[in-house]
């Protein structure tokens, strides 16, 4: 005869084993919707073609404007003539292609958010044409700029707009070469 403790041990057992199973079952496979692909929208596409001028002009009166010479080699003509640094406008000028739009704006109008009288006003030159937008006020959210091109209103992202409107307040003039000092005579024993 079984004891009534065994017994006991038996049912725990096969309660055990039961949880067991059914935590360790493999989960019915559930039809995943795919996620939707997230498209990422750019003011400039690399179509456009090679950037060979940035004018950037603020409503204070500042404008810087570089061009591209004949040897590849960025000059700046605004505020007036001059070598300008070419890690600083080549940046720029990289950044014209990462300008992303985050946001189409439908009907609002343009002294809503400061683009009756733009901050600035960018104009970017590619071989022989030149498209021009207006940089208004920064979005509530801090996240980006709203910008008028061909008459649309957009939020754009605000690392990009900054990289290019700092040229007008900091204009990239080539750094001049210091000289460095004279070494002091030593005198041999």
């Amino acid at each position: 005869m079984i004891r009534r403790s065994t017994w006991v041990l038996l049912v725990v057992l096969v309660v055990l084993g039961g949880l067991y199973w059914y935590l360790n079952r493999s989960p019915e496979e559930e039809t995943a919707e795919p996620t939707p692909a997230v498209s990422l929208e750019y003011l400039f596409s690399g179509a456009e073609g090679e950037v060979t001028g940035i004018r950037v002009a603020s409503r204070e009166g500042d404008e810087v404007q570089v061009v591209r010479n004949l040897a590849g080699e960025w000059a700046m003509t605004r505020p007036q003539a001059a070598a300008a640094d070419q890690g600083m406008v080549g940046a720029a000028a990289a950044q014209v292609f990462a300008l992303r739009v985050l946001n189409r704006v439908g009907d609002i109008a343009p002294a809503t958010v400061g683009l009756n009288n733009p901050a600035y006003t960018v104009t970017i030159t590619f071989g022989d044409r030149m498209r021009t937008f207006a940089v208004g006020d920064m979005t509530p959210t801090g996240s980006g700029y709203y910008v008028m091109m061909d008459e649309e209103i957009l939020v754009v992202d605000r690392p990009g707009v900054e990289a290019l409107v700092q040229l007008a307040s900091n204009p990239p003039y080539a750094p001049t070469p210091t000289a460095s000092p004279a070494a002091p005579a030593t005198s041999s024993p």
